[in-house]
């Protein structure tokens, strides 16, 4: 095992880095002259044996290279995380989506995927860095963000045992920085302004005198990491938080089922000169080096990595081009124009004419005859076109797209191909040439994505509000690490939780988003015109990607009414239509308007019969009453007369003097009478007021039993009252 504590070790281990693959450093700066630097693509002897004579570049290379990296920027590289094992989810899978995404946005990462994929076709490779830092310098959040290295060739430096594409098998990487003397001077006073080694030859890059380079040290330490398995099969690491956790999975009958060991890695990092190391170790947040390299014509070669970029075998086709074209060049303009060749005798008289010939539009030429040259003026002379440069320069032309996978109708010069068929055969062709630099870029992010997911867990470790990005470049806000009580267990959980479960990691490219967008749009219309019933399956997918103003908020719309009309299924909807999808379903179910109607209609019907009958009975009612009443004011006019006969009675026995010792008995009868009369009178008018009460009574009755009003307000039948 390498000792990471001793400087002259880790100084050696980077001098091995840098030779173990000098020569393809020394090819990608020969790349990187050619394609980039003027009079890049003449060999240096080569001018000077032309000894100051013109020569022209036709540059064949860079229109490829604009080819091939324009059409790497037309595609997205989209990272793509599922569940793997144990706790891990769908919805935390698609929240950790979104966090690359959102450091993608903050890093301008493509900016720094177009340089790196730039330079990778140019000399074979780049690379990007993984960093931790602060999300703004007034926050305490930590964030990760993608750094570009410009001149990976001079700067990087992994494990010379390291084979792998994506040096997964790194034991370290070494990242080369140029810093002012101030700032050295600033950071550590103490040190010897001393920069660390170069391996390019004969170039004095490292030597300037106003900068100091050092080197940014990397290296994995092996540690073991004790992991349990649940009963209800979910996986986690032996820490502290599973101490927390095992009491609360007891009381829900969750178990530990079984315990064993992993080797991992911790990274760590450090600073160093040619003279000592800087700083002390410091510990990152990264099992994985944060450093990736992205390579081009990848091959592992008896032990030993080899790349190339896009050139490196087009090189001496198009230095040759550039001599047989500088050539073609000079012979035209160094040979004589063409010119008439006759006597003085035949110029005579026509000077003036002859000297206008290349202005004048006249199709005749008078001249003299002369017997000394009776074949007449003779026209010799003219630039010659060497047929051997010529056919050395189409050659080396073809020769160049050859080499580099590239054809003419990719770089749109092909006049001769008429047929579409054609074309898109020749263009197959040389995509599947180019195709290699896609998986380049795609094998670097899908490592880059692997060290980011691994270390989100403890950047994002606290509870906090994160924004995510969809794939559309819409913005949400999530909680993350959000802790809430579970209504229906009573148990403690948490919510985007990103430290447990584990999640593949992989990488797609093809077509940007908003290309994918107008495209399918155009196939939606196409296939709704065969089957209309698509549009109402899908009209607001259709509306969302017309890339048209207000189409979002017409898209909403269209939503809304799709909901209702029960057209979206429930795993498809977002977790708020989701919610009010289940508030909605306990809640009794709204009638059918067309069924409120009828059964309104049928309780008219029945209410209108019901007061027919009440009528009836009231009529009936009122009969009856009457019949009462005659029958009370009878019974009064014989109380009338049998009081009349009293007090005749009375009047007579009053006269009658016999009948004087009558008299109190005659008055105690009358008070009897009398008050007969008023009982019964009470009891006949007590019974009609009972008639008409109980009468009253069961009117009501039947009315709330029989007569119902629609209340719109709860779309109910309510008793009237």
């Amino acid at each position: 095992m390498v000792d990471y504590e001793d400087f002259q070790t880790m100084s050696n281990e980077r001098s091995k880095s840098q030779d173990v693959n000098d020569d393809m450093r020394e090819l990608a700066r020969e790349q990187i002259y050619f394609v980039e630097k003027e009079d890049g693509q003449w060999e240096p002897q080569i001018i000077q044996r032309m000894n100051g004579k013109p020569r022209y570049t036709d540059d064949r290379c860079n229109p490829i290279l604009d080819s091939i990296c324009g059409e790497i920027e037309d595609n997205d590289f989209a990272i793509k995380i599922s569940p793997a094992s144990g706790e891990a989810s769908k919805e935390v899978a698609k929240t950790l989506e979104g966090l690359v995404r959102n450091i993608e946005n903050i890093s301008s990462a493509a900016l720094i995927y177009s340089a790196m994929s730039r330079m990778m076709v140019t000399s074979g490779m780049s690379g990007i860095e993984i960093e931790q830092d602060y999300i703004d310098g007034d926050s305490f959040d930590q964030d990760l963000f993608i750094r570009d290295i410009p001149d990976f060739h001079n700067r990087v430096w992994f494990d010379q045992a390291s084979i792998q594409q994506n040096n997964s098998d790194a034991r370290f990487v070494f990242v080369d920085e140029n810093i002012s003397k101030e700032e050295y001077k600033d950071r550590w006073p103490e040190g010897k302004f001393s920069s660390v080694g170069s391996n390019i030859r004969n170039d004095a890059y490292y030597d300037k005198p106003d900068i100091v380079t050092i080197s940014r040290c990397y290296y994995k330490k092996p540690i073991k990491i004790d992991i349990v398995q649940m009963s209800n099969g979910a996986v986690y690491r032996d820490d502290e938080n599973l101490a927390m956790m095992l009491d609360e999975m007891a009381q829900a009958g969750v178990t530990v089922t079984g315990r064993r060991t992993r080797d991992s890695f911790k990274v760590y990092q450090r600073l160093m000169d040619s003279a000592d190391w800087l700083n002390d170790e410091e510990e990152t947040v990264f099992e994985i080096l944060p450093v990736f390299g992205c390579y081009a014509n990848y091959k592992v070669v008896d032990g030993k990595a080899i790349m190339r970029g896009a050139f490196a075998k087009a090189m001496d086709q198009q230095r040759v081009h550039n001599m047989a074209f500088s050539r073609e060049v000079e012979e035209v303009v160094l040979s004589p124009r063409g010119k008439f060749w006759g006597t003085p005798e035949m110029r005579k008289g026509h000077e003036k004419k002859l000297g206008t010939l290349n202005t004048n539009s006249d199709p005749w030429q008078d001249f003299n005859f002369d017997p000394q040259m009776p074949q007449g003026p003779m026209f010799m002379g003219g630039a010659q076109i060497n047929q051997g440069l010529s056919q050395l320069s189409q050659m080396s032309a073809q020769s160049i797209d050859l080499a580099t996978g590239a054809f003419s109708p990719q770089l749109a010069n092909n006049a001769n191909l008429q047929s579409g068929v054609a074309l898109d055969r020749q263009i197959e062709k040389s995509n599947t040439s180019t195709v290699k630099y896609y998986k380049s870029v795609q094998i670097t992010l899908t490592a880059a994505a692997k060290c980011i997911i691994n270390a989100i867990p403890r950047t994002h470790d606290a509870t906090r509000q994160q924004r995510i990005l969809g794939e559309d470049g819409q913005s949400e806000m999530v909680v993350l690490n959000q802790v809430q009580i579970d209504q229906q267990t009573g148990q403690q959980i948490v919510l985007n939780d990103l430290s447990v479960g584990e999640y593949d990691v992989s990488c797609d490219y093809g077509p940007a988003f908003k290309s994918r967008q107008e495209k399918a749009t155009e196939a939606f219309g196409a296939m709704a015109a065969l089957d209309p019933s698509i549009m109402e399956l899908a009209r607001d997918i259709w509306l969302r990607n017309t890339n048209e103003p207000g189409m979002d908020e017409v898209a909403d719309r269209a939503r809304v009414t799709m909901l209702a009309n029960g057209v979206i299924p429930f795993d498809q909807m977002t977790k708020e239509e989701q919610a009010a999808e289940q508030e909605k379903a306990q809640q009794p179910p709204q009638p059918d308007a067309n069924m409120l109607i009828a059964e309104a209609e049928m309780q008219k019907a029945q209410a209108e019969q019901m007061n027919a009958q009440v009528k009836a009975q009231d009529s009936q009612s009122n009969n009856q009453i009457k019949m009462a009443q005659i029958q009370l004011d009878g019974q009064s006019l014989q109380l009338e007369e049998q009081k009349i006969q009293l007090d005749v009675a009375k009047f007579q026995r009053e006269k009658d003097d016999k009948y004087n010792v009558d008299a109190a008995n005659i008055q105690q009868n009358q008070q009897k009478i009398d008050n007969a009369a008023k009982a019964q009178a009470e009891q006949l008018a007590l019974k009609l007021t009972e008639l008409e009460l109980k009468f009253n009574q069961q009117l009501d009755r039947e009315f709330e039993q029989n007569i119902l009003v629609f209340d719109p307000a709860t779309g109910d039948f309510n008793a009237s009252r």
